[in-house]
């Protein structure tokens, strides 16, 4: 299969008349035969996908307002070319659900599985309604219809091996965990309460690490650069807010992009005053981090410093704060203040310079 897909590829296409025709409408052909093998179906059907349509109508809106929580930066947005079909949503939606124990399983703390419950918990429901959702998608039988042709496991001879049946395992393995965190929980509850020993979260926590089969965390990799409008759109739209965020492992992420913000905000001269629950928020805190980016960077460039990203541009800043060059900016900031052409929706505990 290796050699004929390098082969058929419109970049390896050599004989073709027209090279860049064949290498736009031949290479994506091929690489969708290769993905269908890879994923074990046949490579000159179409694969049918999952729907958010078996569910009922109630069901359908709680997922979609999780899904607008999670993908809030794909939607909703004025400009066309930013925003995602729906149908392609629900569908990434769909999967999430179907494979979240096996996304929990691979790594509690990963990124995904935090920002699903972060978004599911700000909704109003919790894990548990991920993992019946979840169950829901591997029981229904338009479902299993879909995966029928997918599943190359022999499951005449080993029921075991059965896509449901492992789905099923790992959905069990994640609810005997909820209940044994549950559990650690009321005996530490139980302990202070009746004041039995004074050491008891310690003690409890050491045994949670080292009796549970997770393995250790591993340190994360520094990400890359961050745009200064992209801290500053991630900041007013993100579900839940970041500045709600009680969430240790993203204390430093928070620290950083409030301080961002924090300069960003002197660098708008006529203020800013974004609706919350107006349908064009997203669109007006887009074209407010834009602006404010080209005026910080200008002004940076103006003292020849060439930080862009928004670590380096904070170090900068921060220099600049401490020798005094930016008291006219806090001045004018202050101004705006006064004068009601500042509504941030942010706590105040935010907004100090």
């Amino acid at each position: 299969m290796c050699v004929q897909w390098i082969f058929d590829r419109g970049a390896w296409n050599m004989t073709a008349t027209n090279k860049a025709f064949a290498y736009v409408f031949n290479t994506p052909s091929e690489d969708h035969k290769v993905a269908r093998v890879l994923s074990s179906n046949d490579p000159e059907k179409a694969v049918p996908l999952l729907s958010l349509d078996t569910f009922d109508s109630e069901t359908q809106v709680k997922i979609r307002s999780v899904a607008s929580a999670i993908f809030t930066a794909l939607s909703g947005l004025e400009m066309p070319q930013y925003n995602v079909n729906e149908r392609v949503l629900d569908t990434l939606m769909v999967y999430l659900l179907k494979h979240y124990p096996q996304l929990k399983k691979l790594g509690a703390d990963g990124p995904a599985v935090q920002r699903i419950e972060a978004c599911t918990r700000d909704k109003g429901f919790s894990s548990n309604d991920l993992l019946a959702w979840s169950s829901y998608l591997v029981g229904d039988k338009s479902t299993n219809t879909i995966q029928a042709g997918a599943a190359t496991q022999d499951t005449s001879t080993d029921f075991t091996k059965h896509p449901m049946y492992l789905h099923q395992a790992s959905l069990i393995e994640q609810l005997i965990q909820v209940n044994y965190k549950l559990d650690m929980r009321l005996s530490i509850m139980e302990a202070k309460f009746y004041n039995k020993q004074e050491d008891t979260p310690t003690t409890n926590e050491v045994s949670i690490n080292t009796e549970s089969n997770e393995p250790p965390a591993k340190r994360r990799r520094t990400s890359g650069a961050t745009n200064l409008k992209d801290a500053w759109f991630t900041w007013y739209t993100q579900e839940p807010r970041m500045w709600s965020s009680t969430d240790a492992g993203t204390k430093y992420a928070h620290s950083t992009a409030k301080q961002v913000v924090a300069f960003l905000k002197l660098f708008l001269p006529d203020g800013f005053k974004p609706h919350e629950k107006s349908p064009r928020c997203r669109d007006e805190v887009l074209k407010l981090g834009e602006t404010a980016e080209v005026e910080l960077l200008a002004y940076l460039r103006g003292r020849d410093i060439t930080a862009r990203g928004a670590q380096n541009v904070l170090k900068s800043m921060r220099k600049l704060h401490k020798s005094g060059h930016l008291n006219d900016q806090v001045r004018r900031y202050q101004k705006l203040q006064a004068a009601n052409c500042i509504e941030d929706p942010a706590p105040a505990h935010t907004m100090k310079h």
